[in-house]
């Protein structure tokens, strides 16, 4: 053994406290983490999407019922015999296309999908507003008070 060297057994080792297996320990949890945001945004978007479509009310049931409001309210009558409707046919059936029920399912959902990522969240029922100016409208005064 050379003149100033410490022999093995007395060196002190890399990481006595286990730091590095800590470390890693949080590392590998980490990545498991980043990785579990895909499916779990996944699952989601799918469980919304689903909600949305299948719910009774939908806005085909919703379009049908302000039409039948509509025609009461101004007594005038547009059913065709044996049918209970207040749209016609062309006319149930262009909502159907300007909501995607005419589509198959994972068609709409993609197409969905990217009009939420693209910040396209439709608009409002009850005022026919786009749904982002109401999301601009409520963080106006949140930004103004910070």
């Amino acid at each position: 053994m050379a003149e100033g060297q410490t022999p093995p057994s007395v060196q002190k080792p890399d990481d006595p406290c286990g730091h590095s297996k800590i470390r890693t320990y949080m590392r590998d949890y980490f990545i498991r983490r980043l990785l579990l945001i895909l499916p779990t945004l996944l699952g989601v978007t799918i469980i919304v999407f689903a909600i949305a479509r299948l719910v009774p009310g939908g806005p085909l049931e919703r379009a049908i019922m302000e039409a039948q409001q509509f025609n009461a309210a101004s007594g005038v009558s547009t059913q065709v015999a044996g049918q209970g409707m207040a749209l016609s046919d062309d006319q149930l059936q262009k909502l159907k296309e300007y909501y995607g029920f005419d589509k198959p399912v994972l068609v709409s959902y993609i197409d969905w999908v990217t009009k939420v990522v693209k910040g396209d969240l439709g608009s409002s029922y009850p005022t026919n507003r786009c749904r982002m100016s109401f999301r601009i409208d409520s963080l106006s005064p949140c930004i103004m008070a910070w």
